[in-house]
């Protein structure tokens, strides 16, 4: 195995991207289902960048856009700061935790991506995934510690926090 922190945070990004679009796609058949917003039989999921997402959000060829990301990612940004949309809160944010021990409710606070527009208007309750790291119990101490550095680094390149 090679290890260097800039290699191994981008061979995580990699990871990061396929993984997280299967994992917004599962989810949110999952929770769309459960709520009976949709039926997973014949709805239709597209499966598109986040920068797709919200230019199709805004050009109002799709009604609506599930993301998985940072809040400050481009995105994202772009769609808090639009006038047009509408972030909604997650009802029952509590119910689904409980259901779903992975995930973290949030909120986003009012004003928090536009102070001067105040966007969101309101604060707006989110779910998000936590994230573990899970090693063999035989791998060596030095691996797991760059492993875990790599993560950190790779959290804070996109808006984390140490």
């Amino acid at each position: 195995m090679k290890f260097a922190g800039c290699e191994a945070a981008r061979a995580f990004r990699e990871i990061g991207r396929e993984r997280r679009a299967k994992a917004a796609r599962a989810l949110s058949l999952e929770f769309f289902a459960r709520v009976g917003i949709i039926d997973q039989k014949t709805a239709t999921l597209l499966a598109l960048t986040p920068r797709e997402s919200a230019t199709k959000l805004l050009n109002g060829d799709i009604d609506v856009a599930v993301l998985m990301g940072a809040w400050e990612s481009p995105a994202v940004q772009r769609l808090l700061t639009a006038a047009e949309i509408n972030l909604v809160s997650i009802r029952r944010a509590d119910a689904f935790v409980a259901l779903y021990p992975y995930l973290n409710r949030l909120v986003l606070p009012a004003g928090v991506a536009d102070m001067a527009a105040n966007r969101p208007r309101t604060d707006v309750v989110l779910l998000a995934p936590k994230a573990s790291v899970v090693v063999r119990g035989d791998l060596h101490p030095a691996i797991q510690y760059l492993l875990l550095d790599a993560a950190v680094n790779f959290r804070v390149s996109f808006g984390g926090t140490r």
